[in-house]
């Protein structure tokens, strides 16, 4: 009777050993993902509202009364174009009755009966009114200049190390006729100004090389400032890194089995990080890295 029982406790053993030798071989499926290199740009994102870079106001020629108002805000005007007209009849009989009426002041509101717009643009401000009088050096009417663009935004303090006048920008926009607008860094201010919910900024513009019509005065933009290009970058999505208390690591597939490879990280993407370190172009990286072990051993999907 002892025999048999040593002999089942053989056979326990056994099959023990061998479930434990097959648990320990077993072969789990992972996805692989293999490194290329590509040029990858680190940008940073801004955003901004479309605005012009010059604009011109426009002083009647003398002390008048205003007999038309051509124009309103927000009316896009060609140079020539009427914005207002002089009552030359109400105009003289106010000087006459206030005892300023002199033959030069007339003269020279019978040239300028009509006053028009010195260059092309958008009227932004106007306050004239009909049969109101108008002062010689009072502003009456601002015209934002179309011809050139720029792009006024703020830079988030943990973000101005990134930025620089000089700096190459792409502009997009929903309401925009293109993709995109290329543009230039041209102004970082010396001074920040707090903003809405704590978040401290930085002004900064961005000159437009090319306009069109579709970049309208007051649209919202987004800005993607060009912080750092890799010419051969290795971007490797985020499921393929892990971490540990020695740094950032991948696993390798060498031999049917994960190999673990600590990595240098150079940037941090939307698409993942670039790694400066640690792998080369044509590795295979398992996804969901985090979920295996170093040494395991897989099949890739």
């Amino acid at each position: 009777m002892k025999k048999y029982v040593i002999l089942a406790l053989c056979v326990a053993v056994l099959i023990g050993a061998i479930w434990l030798i097959g648990a320990q071989t077993e072969t789990r499926t992972a996805t692989g993902y293999t490194v290329t290199a590509q040029k990858i740009d680190r940008t940073v994102r801004c955003d901004g509202i479309i605005e012009p870079v010059d604009t011109k106001t426009v002083f009647p020629p003398a002390y008048c009364v205003i007999d038309q108002v051509e124009v309103k805000t927000g009316d896009v005007v060609k140079k020539g174009d009427t914005l207002f007209t002089i009552d030359l009849e109400l105009t003289q009989q106010v000087l006459v009755n206030s005892g300023k009426l002199s033959a030069s002041a007339m003269a020279l509101l019978e040239k300028s009966a009509t006053v028009t717009a010195p260059i092309d643009g958008i009227v932004t401000a106007i306050t004239l009114i009909k049969g109101a009088p108008a002062e010689v050096a009072k502003s009456y009417v601002i015209l934002a200049d179309t011809d050139t663009l720029q792009v006024t935004l703020n830079v988030p303090e943990s973000a101005i190390k990134d930025v620089w006048i000089g700096q190459s920008a792409v502009v997009e926009g929903s309401a925009f006729a293109r993709e995109f607008y290329k543009g230039t860094v041209t102004f970082l201010s010396a001074a920040a100004n707090p903003q809405l919910a704590g978040v401290t900024a930085i002004g900064a513009v961005v000159s437009l090389d090319e306009t069109d019509a579709s970049l309208r005065l007051g649209l919202s933009a987004q800005v993607h400032l060009l912080a750092e290009t890799f010419e051969k970058g290795l971007l490797v999505p985020y499921d393929c890194l892990g971490r540990d208390s020695n740094g950032d690591y991948v696993l390798t597939v060498e031999n049917g089995k994960t190999a673990q490879r600590y990595v240098t990280v150079g940037a941090e993407l939307p698409d993942g990080a670039v790694i400066v370190e640690g792998i080369l172009e044509n590795d295979v990286l398992v996804r969901e890295a985090e979920t295996f072990e170093n040494g395991e051993a897989v099949t890739l999907l």
